[in-house]
C-alpha cells in the first residue's frame, strides 16, 4: 500500500505498456500472459507503430487495452518513449510485443518495489524461448546478484562482465515517475538502448534482483535481437563507457579490460546460440 495525499493508504497502480510494430503472431500470446497475471494490471497500453501485418486490426478488436497509434512511423526507441509516457500507474512494465510474462510476475515485482523503497527498478531472471514458445534456457541473468543491490555495485559488476546483467526490458519493472523523468529513450545505443536507460534511472536509486524467472524472452530469426547480434558486444561496451562517467573514480582499467574480454566471449557464444535457433527452425 502507498500513502495518499491525505495520509490514507491507497492501492498502487501498475501500468503495462507494449510498444509494437508488426507484432503478429506473438502479440496474442503476449497479451494473454498479461491477462493471466495473479495481480492484474490497472491499465494495459499498446502503442502501434504503423503496423502492416494485421496488428492494427487485431488491436482494434481488443476491448481491455488502451490503443495509441503513431501518426507516422517512428524508430523503436521513439515508440518505446511514447509507450512509457502513456503510463499513468505508480509502477510501469515496458513489455516487448513478442515476450511473455509468467503468471506471478506483476505481483512479485510490485511486492519487491514496495518492500525496498530505495530501489527504482526491479529485475527478474528470465527464460529464453524459441519461435514455438519452447523453453531453450530455463533461467538466465544477474550473475549471482540477488535482493536489493546498490546501483554502483550492480553497474560495476555488469561492466566487468561485459554484459547487460539487468536483462531485457520485459524482465523489469520501474517506478513510473523515475523512468518518465529520464525520457526520451536513448536512440544512440543500438541494441543496448535498454541498458542506456537503466544507467540513467539508476542515478536516482538502487536496483532489486529477483532470482526467480518471471518473464520469457523470445528469440526468433525475425527478432531485433537476432538481427543485431553481431553488434551487441560493441553496443554494450560503448554504452557502459558513456553511462559510467559519474562512476569514473571507481572504474578501473581492470573493470574495462575484463568487460571487453567477456563481451567478446559472450558474442561468440551468442552467435552459436542463434545459429542453433536458426537451424532448429529450419529443420522443422
Amino acid at each position: 500500500m502507498l500513502a495518499g495525499s491525505q495520509g490514507r493508504c491507497v492501492s498502487p497502480r501498475i501500468s503495462v505498456v507494449i510498444p509494437v510494430r508488426n507484432g503478429l503472431p506473438y502479440l496474442r500470446e503476449t497479451l494473454e500472459s498479461v491477462r493471466r497475471q495473479t495481480r492484474h494490471a490497472d491499465e494495459v497500453v499498446v502503442v502501434d507503430n504503423r503496423s502492416t501485418d494485421g496488428t492494427s486490426e487485431f488491436l482494434s478488436a481488443q476491448t481491455d487495452i488502451r490503443l495509441i497509434t503513431q501518426p507516422d512511423g517512428v524508430s523503436a526507441p521513439a515508440n518505446w518513449t511514447t509507450a512509457a509516457r502513456a503510463a499513468t500507474g505508480d509502477f510501469v512494465k515496458v513489455l516487448c510485443a513478442d515476450d511473455v510474462l509468467l503468471p506471478n510476475c506483476l505481483q512479485r515485482q510490485l511486492d519487491a518495489l514496495i518492500k525496498h523503497p530505495g530501489c527504482v527498478m526491479t529485475s527478474a531472471r528470465r527464460q529464453v524461448i524459441g519461435p514455438d514458445s519452447e523453453v531453450l534456457i530455463k533461467a538466465i541473468g544477474h550473475d549471482g546478484l540477488q535482493g536489493a543491490v546498490r546501483a554502483d555495485v550492480a553497474i560495476l559488476r555488469g561492466l566487468s562482465r561485459g554484459t547487460n546483467l539487468f536483462g531485457e526490458v520485459s524482465a523489469l519493472m520501474f517506478r513510473t515517475a523515475v523512468l518518465q523523468s529520464y525520457l526520451p529513450w536513448p536512440d544512440d545505443a543500438g541494441y543496448a538502448t535498454d541498458l542506456a536507460m537503466y544507467l540513467k534511472v539508476l542515478r536516482d536509486g538502487d536496483v532489486h534482483f529477483e532470482h526467480e524467472p518471471l518473464a520469457q524472452f523470445r528469440v526468433t530469426k525475425g527478432s531485433w535481437s537476432f538481427s543485431v547480434r553481431s553488434t551487441q558486444a560493441r553496443d554494450v561496451r560503448e554504452t557502459y563507457a558513456r553511462g559510467t562517467i559519474d562512476l569514473s573514480p571507481k572504474v578501473s582499467r581492470r573493470h574495462r579490460a575484463s568487460g571487453a574480454l567477456f563481451s567478446y566471449v559472450r558474442q561468440v557464444l551468442r552467435s552459436l546460440f542463434y545459429l542453433r535457433v536458426k537451424k532448429s527452425k529450419t529443420s522443422t
